[in-house]
């Protein structure tokens, strides 16, 4: 899998890291490196890319800022020092955290959620309702199941027509 991505980050070294670690990797293409918000942002509007490594504290502007304004949703993997920006990377749905420093294996284990294949519509049971799961009963209880852990339902007529009896 080849992965589109840019990175947003004033230091230098820390980019020159990140770069060096998708290259390595050999699935991630780096398309660009930016050092600011707006520049990240007038590159973002004219292109896309699966995946952004965005820092957090950048001169003018946070990386937050940058999410607040893009017109897509591409995946974001947030690296930082400081983890008390872990509360606000959740609210802005962002794939995962990097903590400065950080090694290639927990590069990789980053990585590793991005790649994940995105279930296809006839793998995603949600209906029009939005619902996700279902209950049934077995032995007297109700026990919940998630759509996407069925594999198929069966229907036993036999049961069925007996219980109407």
């Amino acid at each position: 899998m080849n992965i589109s991505c840019i990175i947003v980050e004033d230091l230098q070294v820390a980019a020159d890291y990140l770069a060096k670690c998708c290259e390595k990797s050999g699935q991630v293409k780096v398309q660009g490196h930016f050092t600011n918000v707006p520049d990240a942002l007038q590159y973002l509007n004219e292109n896309t890319v699966d995946l952004l490594f965005l820092d957090v504290e950048m001169p003018g502007a946070t990386g937050f800022d940058l999410l607040d304004q893009l017109a897509y949703s591409p995946k974001v993997i947030l690296t930082t020092s400081k983890p008390e920006y872990a509360y606000d990377a959740f609210e802005h749905n962002v794939t995962d955290f990097l903590k400065k420093p950080f090694t290639y294996q927990r590069f990789i284990d980053a990585l590793k959620k991005v790649s994940l294949p995105l279930p296809s519509e006839k793998d995603n049971m949600i209906t029009e309702t939005g619902i996700d799961h279902i209950f049934i009963k077995a032995d007297g209880k109700l026990i919940r199941l998630n759509n996407i852990d069925i594999l198929y339902i069966e229907r036993n007529v036999y049961l069925l027509q007996r219980s109407r009896i």
